[in-house]
Formats: C-alpha cells, sequence, structure tokens
C-alpha cells in the first residue's frame, strides 16, 4: 500500500469521528434551556409568539426527525439558515472562515518560526544564561491559557505602548493594515505552540547531537551551522510534526478564544455570538467546520510525517 493509499485509508476512518461530533453537539443543544424565540423578543415574552417562532422554525419536531432533516442537508452542502438573520450558514461562515484560516496559519507559523530556533540554541549552548532563558519563557507560554496571553499581549503593546491595534481586523484580508491587526492575535496563538516546540527540539537535539553520525559529519570538517541545519534539524522535525498532530485541537480551540478576545471575526467570534443567540444551525454549522478542520489538519500532518520518516513510506508500503 503507497502513502496515497494510507492517506485515504486513514481519511475515510476520520469520517465516523466527525459524524460523531456532529452528533453530540445535536445532542447538547436538544438539553440547552431556553429557546432563540425568547431572545428574539426580548423581556416582553409572548407565548403565542413563542409558540409559532419553534413550530415555524421546526424545533417542535421529535428529535431524530430534526437529526435526519439536518444530516440530509448536510450531505447536500447545505448547512440550513439562522434562526436569527435568516441567512444560510454557508453564507455567513465562508468570509469567517477565510480570518481564521488567515490567523490560524499566521500563528503556526509564528510558533514554528520562534520556537525551533530558539529550542536549537537552547540545545547548543545547555546550562548558560540563554539555556535558562528559554527555559523559564517556555515554561510561562506553556503554562499561561491562551487567552491570558493574547491579554498580556493587548495591555503591553497595544494599551501602554500603543504600537498595534487593540482588537478588531482589517476590512481586506490582502493589505498591510490586516497583518497589523494580526500581529497580536497569531502571537497569541503562537504561544504556546512556540513554547512547546522549543522544549521539544531542546531535549531531541540534546539526544541526537551525540549521535554517530553527528560525529561524522563534524570529524569531516563541516562547520557547525552546516550539521545542525543538514543532519540534526531533519531528524528533529519529526516530533515537531508529530506534535502539531496531537496539539491541533488544541491550538483550533485556542483560536476561538483569541477571536473572542481580539473580536477578530473569525468563525471563533460567530460561534460565540451564535451561542449567546441560540442560533442552533449556525453552533450546528460551526462545529461541524471545527471538527472537518481538526481533521484535515491530522491529515496534512500524517502526509509530512510520512515525507520527513522514510520508514513511514516503507512500512506504507509494506501494507
Amino acid at each position: 500500500m503507497n502513502v496515497s493509499a494510507l492517506l485515504v485509508r486513514r481519511a475515510l476512518l476520520g469520517l465516523p469521528t466527525i459524524a460523531g461530533i456532529a452528533l453530540v453537539v445535536f445532542l447538547i443543544l436538544l438539553v440547552v434551556p431556553g429557546t432563540p424565540a425568547d431572545l428574539i423578543q426580548g423581556e416582553m415574552v409572548n407565548p403565542k409568539v413563542t409558540e409559532a417562532l419553534i413550530e415555524q422554525w421546526g424545533l417542535d419536531q421529535p428529535p431524530l426527525i430534526r437529526l435526519l432533516r439536518w444530516g440530509g442537508s448536510v450531505l447536500r452542502f447545505d448547512l440550513g439558515r439562522s434562526l436569527v438573520t435568516g441567512r444560510p450558514v454557508s453564507e455567513m461562515l465562508l468570509p469567517r472562515l477565510a480570518y481564521s484560516v488567515y490567523l490560524g496559519i499566521l500563528g503556526l507559523a509564528l510558533g514554528v518560526a520562534i520556537g525551533i530556533p530558539a529550542g536549537i540554541l537552547s540545545a547548543i549552548r545547555p546550562n548558560t544564561w540563554l539555556d535558562y532563558a528559554v527555559t523559564m519563557v517556555a515554561l510561562f507560554g506553556i503554562s499561561l491559557p491562551t487567552f491570558m496571553i493574547g491579554l498580556v499581549l493587548q495591555l503591553t503593546f497595544a494599551y501602554h505602548w500603543r504600537i498595534f491595534p487593540i482588537s478588531g481586523a482589517s476590512s481586506s484580508l490582502w493589505d498591510i493594515q490586516s497583518l497589523r491587526f494580526a500581529v497580536l492575535p497569531a502571537l497569541s496563538v503562537a504561544g504556546s505552540q512556540a513554547a512547546i516546540n522549543a522544549r521539544m527540539v531542546r531535549t531531541t537535539m540534546l539526544e541526537i547531537i551525540h549521535e554517530d553520525y553527528i560525529r561524522t559529519a563534524r570529524s569531516k570538517g563541516l562547520n557547525e551551522i552546516r550539521v545542525i541545519v543538514k543532519h540534526a534539524l531533519p531528524n528533529v522535525l519529526i516530533p515537531v510534526v508529530t506534535l502539531l498532530g496531537v496539539y491541533a485541537k488544541s491550538i483550533i480551540s485556542g483560536l476561538l478564544l483569541v477571536e473572542i478576545v481580539f473580536s477578530w471575526p473569525g468563525t471563533g467570534r460567530l460561534f460565540y455570538e451564535a451561542v449567546l443567540q441560540r442560533d442552533y444551525p449556525v453552533i450546528q454549522g460551526v462545529a461541524l467546520v471545527i471538527a472537518i478542520a481538526i481533521y484535515v489538519v491530522n491529515l496534512i500532518v500524517d502526509l509530512l510525517y510520512s515525507y520527513l520518516d522514510p520508514r513511514v513510506r516503507v512500512e506504507a508500503e509494506v501494507q
């Protein structure tokens, strides 16, 4: 079995997980107290109006019928309409999803760009002030929740120093202004991931630099930078890629919290607003998109892992 066939098999195995997540979200919404009809009417709730709205939205149908209807709509790529705005959920999701993907990719890139060099520097200079500084900062990054990192960055770089905007986003993702708005949220997303990467890279590098093939490379007269980049780094990246798959859920959930803290107009902000308004179709649509995002990230990690580690490719071909 080649690598592409292995990925197809894993993709098919992930479909029941997505269906299970959608089912859990649907069941949770069944037991949530209150209805969107009550929120729409405000303080002057009229039972007759509430009953009419519930009947209009189909919320009076048996749970199994509602589940089957929603599942059938999803299979037709129809996520329904918002109970609050009346707009199609997919129409509301697509522009928000673009902002979330933009912020997620930027945060992931910063996490790798900060964590890997920090871990390498810490490993090649062990027990020095640099090693201690990287270790201390990494421990803070691992310990602090993502939203707390965001609040600290807001207070420091937006409120006191006024270098970056404190919240919001540019109307377009393709100008330099959007990057200014995205720096602090992206650093918040990257904080814990960069700390984890730094710790993992340091530990792995300390083991690798004493291997025979590293000593052989040095004995050939190669400079230290070439030894690290060409011979040690490919093996260091393997556990980093593995961790990316393990922490994909944490990265995406952290992204949702960061969007709320920074009023970033992504899917996390949309999910938060939908929960406050009990907008069930939007909640279900966002939860489904998040499940698919985690599913896609894990597939990409499998592909990168097979590329970085030849043993995985050989095992796939043998199978």
